[in-house]
């Protein structure tokens, strides 16, 4: 390509120093500063401010964990299990809290009292109520973990001789919070300890003057801290004490909390009401205060970066790192462009965690490795190689690129310029005419092996920098998602007399990795293994190019290697915001790997717990969030990113597209479930949001009923006038009374177009035109989108442009002319008339 420039791996990552908005202090430093201001006579915190959840590996809500526990044990009566008991127990508190305020006491009721509610349940006896109790308080011991900002704060009040007490609205008495601060504050007594329990009030009805008064302070000279606006922040308002808030997590970003939860809704997955969420609030929250402090509305980056990219390659990285290491693995070559900042983070990983492995980029694409499939030059290769493309190429186009446009004439003319698609007997027809050319062979046979050459000089290069020789063993590591790239490149690999690569590891795989494990390709998926699991991985996958945007540094595709083995990138098609955007979330990335890898050294006693990789459910649920329920602002910006096709073509379009918005606004579900566009929940949250939920179900496997309502329609291309080709463009009405007519052909030269509604219908309004041509030459697309419909339609226009066609009547379309051969995709959006 003319504007494709060598450049060196090493100077690609510049954005990686780029400047980034940094706090000057972490939460715990603010907090001490403002008490070396305020100089309190007395520090109060909550107890659950100083231990949070601990991490897990499924979202659990903290009493079916106890009844997990009394399930093993076998005490439940009858075959009751876990959430059986999680329900009932949560039940019983509700009922004695309104009891206790019908009665207009203390709705501090205590675990003896919810326990005694619970004996029902059990094979034991009243006096057991006690050691009932002490197995719900381990339980919660066991999931509890010392929160970091904490325990710096500790450490400052300690060092400063500044006395300080807990206190907490809870069913607890001060002996068991005593149990529970174990981990946290192992030198806490039960006088430093004020239970709302035992004192039979709250702290937004003065629980922080008891403990002030215990302590023999006035309480305006207290300072609390806590993470509950009205108990912590007014409480101690109240009282005249100074509040310090430390958000939690669905305060930190509200929109990204309530997200999560309504994708698990959707996905059917138990979250909203799981406390322990695996414990990545409590992580995010810990990292937030670290990197961002206690400072209010933090910027798009920040909250991408640090609340979901980061914790999703941060998990990957360590997951990859471990599996490697079980597999005997010491390099690791990550694909693509994305694989630079990819190996970065493994390499951070590995160095901070002391694991043997290396990663170094792999900067291949499909545009190097496709070349590579032909060998024995049979129609199967070709179908491999034009059929994984994204669009559709052309014998002209396909012998132009190899460097031998004069053979076009091994193809008939009338089938040198035709798009060639799977299932398409032309298309089957024209791969025959290739495969079975001599010259047509020769030529693809010298491309080839031009291509394996240029990966041979690329390999060695990079065997001499990541010291990888014949017996390294290594593995590719990249995003996802088919694994069809390893397969491509796994072979041309042993072509040039590469290592040997086994295994592949990737963020996620869908169902079609199936097919190429079939194929020999071994391959292990971190979020989604082969597409399982099925409904989830269906969903959440729909806008896998997010990520890799995310990933892609400020160049373009890899589009070959010069004669040094350097890389050659196109021009990056997405522009400078986009790009600057992208460098900084990067940098958030970078951020959050960092502050997680001090807390998982400094809880390395607890290493197991403390392991992102574990917590695949709640990660995919992060992923869910961004791909499925976006909030207005990623909307926006994320929607307006262009992603540039790669393989050879330097189409690229942007992720919400104007003319798939108006696609989607006037497909039905069905339709919509199969469109082959990048962001199809972002689409729907712009022009469709009221047909979202069934997509979802679609997506899932489910059936909508009520909608695909059909009608007959045809159009008739006509040349000289003549009838030169009859299409069936059959519309099917959506619930909501919209639908789409559409055509796909391709034409040389001038054509009339005849629109003809055979539809029963009292008529229809075609409310847009959309017009998308892809020139056969240059396989240059253009999409226009016409909102006044008579500009491009012989009919009679209403007031609004719209143009209404009755039943058996028709419109001319009046298709701009083009200079070449084309491929022409014409779509009438339409709404049914009302009665």
């Amino acid at each position: 390509m003319p504007d494709a420039q060598p450049i060196a791996p090493a100077l690609i990552l510049r954005d990686r120093d780029a400047p980034f908005r940094r706090p000057v202090q972490s939460a715990a430093a603010q907090i001490l500063e403002l008490i070396d201001r305020r100089r309190p006579s007395l520090v109060t915190l909550d107890v659950f401010d100083t231990t949070l959840w601990r991490p897990c590996r499924t979202p659990s809500d903290l009493f079916s964990l106890v009844g997990d526990h009394f399930e093993r044990r076998g005490v439940l009566k009858l075959g009751l299990g876990a959430a059986s008991f999680g329900v009932a127990r949560r039940q019983a508190e509700h009922v004695l809290r309104m009891e206790a305020r019908r009665r207009m006491a203390s709705t501090e009721i205590g675990l003896a009292a919810i326990y005694e509610r619970l004996l029902p349940m059990f094979m034991l006896h009243a006096q057991d109520v006690a050691s009932l109790v002490s197995v719900e308080v381990a339980v919660e011991q066991e999931a509890l973990q010392p929160d970091i900002t904490a325990q710096r704060v500790l450490e400052g009040l300690r060092s400063r001789g500044l006395p300080y007490a807990y206190v907490s609205d809870t069913y607890f008495t001060a002996a068991e919070l005593a149990q529970l601060l174990r981990a946290a504050d192992p030198t806490v007594t039960l006088d430093a300890i004020v239970s709302s329990h035992d004192e039979g009030l709250g702290k937004s009805l003065g629980l922080i003057a008891v403990a002030a008064q215990r302590f023999g302070a006035l309480p305006t000279d207290v300072l609390h801290i806590g993470d509950n606006h009205d108990a912590d922040v007014r409480g101690a308002k109240r009282i005249g004490a100074t509040p310090v808030h430390v958000p939690q997590c669905r305060d930190i970003a509200a929109g990204t909390f309530n997200g999560e939860i309504q994708v698990a809704r959707l996905l059917g997955v138990a979250w909203e009401e799981a406390p322990v969420r695996c414990g990545i609030d409590a992580l995010r929250r810990q990292v937030w205060h670290e990197t961002i402090g206690l400072q209010g509305k933090a910027e798009l980056a920040d909250e991408l970066g640090l609340l979901t990219v980061g914790p999703l390659l941060a998990g990957f990285a360590e997951w990859t790192l471990r599996e490697a290491v079980a597999a005997g693995i010491d390099t690791l070559l990550c694909l693509t462009r994305e694989g630079l900042f990819l190996a970065e983070l493994l390499n951070l990983f590995a160095e901070r965690l002391d694991i043997p492995v290396r990663a170094t980029p792999f900067l291949t694409s499909r545009a190097v490795t496709y070349p590579t499939l032909f060998s024995s030059l049979d129609v199967t290769e070709f179908e491999a190689y034009f059929f994984g493309r994204r669009t559709p190429m052309s014998a002209s186009t396909f012998l132009t690129r190899i460097g031998a446009p004069e053979t076009v004439t091994e193809v008939p003319h009338g089938l040198r310029h035709l798009p060639i698609r799977r299932g398409d007997p032309a298309g089957a027809q024209i791969l025959g005419f290739l495969a079975g050319s001599k010259r047509v062979q020769a030529a693809v046979a010298a491309w080839a092996e031009r291509t394996r050459t240029d990966l041979a000089r690329y390999l060695a290069r990079i065997g001499a920098e990541a010291k990888l020789g014949r017996e390294s063993r290594a593995a590719f590591v990249d995003l996802g998602w088919t694994t069809r790239s390893q397969t491509v490149l796994r072979n041309a690999l042993r072509h040039i007399g590469g290592p040997e690569v086994s295994i592949g590891f990737y963020l996620a795989t869908d169902e079609a990795a199936g097919a190429e494990t079939a194929l020999g390709t071994l391959s292990r998926g971190f979020l989604f293994e082969m597409g399982a699991p099925r409904a989830e991985c269906r969903v959440t996958l729909r806008c896998k190019e997010i990520l890799e945007q995310v990933c892609s540094a400020d160049v373009g595709s890899v589009e070959g290697y010069d004669a040094e083995g350097g890389v050659i990138f196109g021009v990056a098609a997405a522009a400078g915001p986009q790009h600057r955007f992208l460098a900084e979330l990067r940098g958030r990335v970078r951020d959050f790997c960092k502050v997680y890898l001090d807390q998982v050294e400094r809880h390395a006693d607890r290493s197991a717990a403390w392991s992102l990789s574990l917590m695949v459910p709640a990660l995919r649920l992060l992923l869910g969030r961004l791909t499925v329920v976006p909030s207005a602002d990623e909307l926006k910006l994320i929607g307006d990113w262009v992603h540039d096709e790669n393989n050879g073509s330097t189409a690229s379009e942007t992720i919400c597209d104007p003319y798939f918005i108006e696609l989607v606004r006037y497909a039905t579900p069905r339709q919509i479930h199969r469109l082959p566009i990048y962001w199809v929940f972002g689409l729907l949250q712009l022009a469709r949001p009221h047909a979202f939920d069934s997509v979802i179900a679609q997506s899932r496997g489910a059936a909508v009923q009520g909608d695909d309502i059909w009608q007959a329609a045809r159009l008739h291309l006509i040349a000289a006038g003549v009838i030169v080709e009859d299409l069936g463009v059959d519309y099917s009405f959506a619930s909501d009374g919209v639908a789409i007519s559409h055509a796909t052909f391709h034409h040389a030269g001038p054509l009339a177009l005849h629109w003809v509604n055979y539809g029963d219908e009292p008529g229809v309004r075609v409310e847009r035109v959309l017009v998308a041509r892809r020139d056969a030459l240059t396989g240059e697309m253009t999409r226009s989108v016409h909102l006044l419909p008579a500009e491009i339609l012989g009919g009679e226009a209403g007031p609004d442009g719209a143009v209404i066609v009755a039943p058996g009547g028709s419109v001319s379309v009046l298709l701009p002319l083009h200079p070449g051969p084309c491929e022409t995709s014409l779509i009438l959006c339409l709404r049914r008339l009302l009665h």
